[in-house]
């Protein structure tokens, strides 16, 4: 199962996935530089919201894109973690909405099977109110 950090930008997810999933700076792949093929490799992803980003960029259909992250979860992908982008004014770009609804999509459950989410904030993780593979809701 996967394990899944979010939160805003550099508000901790990787250091707090080190300290606590047991990945090292070797198990991590870059979201934001990665290719697809070193992407559905991967033990951990830092940034999954600058991979969908990317491969929507590409002209890749966001159902595509879901289907390459869900293939992956929990086999080889282990851990990611991801910005949360999903606060602020709804942009009026129909690209940038289909990209934002995507990584919301990939971050909560039933969407993803994953047995820990939380959320990074300022010096704070948020422990998952539940361990689940449906439905999760994150303070």
């Amino acid at each position: 199962m996967l394990r899944m950090v979010i939160g805003g930008a550099w508000q901790g997810k990787r250091a707090y996935a080190e300290a606590h999933y047991q990945i090292t700076g070797a198990d991590w792949t870059d979201g934001s530089v990665c290719s697809r093929e070193e992407f559905l490799k991967a033990r951990a992803v830092c940034g999954l919201h600058a991979y969908i980003r990317r491969r929507m960029e590409d002209g890749a259909a966001p159902e595509a894109v879901a289907d390459e992250i869900l293939a992956v979860c929990g086999e080889s992908l282990q851990v990611v973690t991801s910005d949360e982008v999903g606060y602020g004014v709804v942009p009026m770009d129909a690209g940038e909405r289909a990209w934002r609804e995507t990584c919301g999509s990939m971050s909560s459950p039933p969407s993803v099977p994953m047995t820990r989410s939380g959320r990074c904030s300022p010096g704070r993780f948020w422990s998952p109110t539940a361990i689940c593979t449906g439905a999760l809701s994150i303070p």
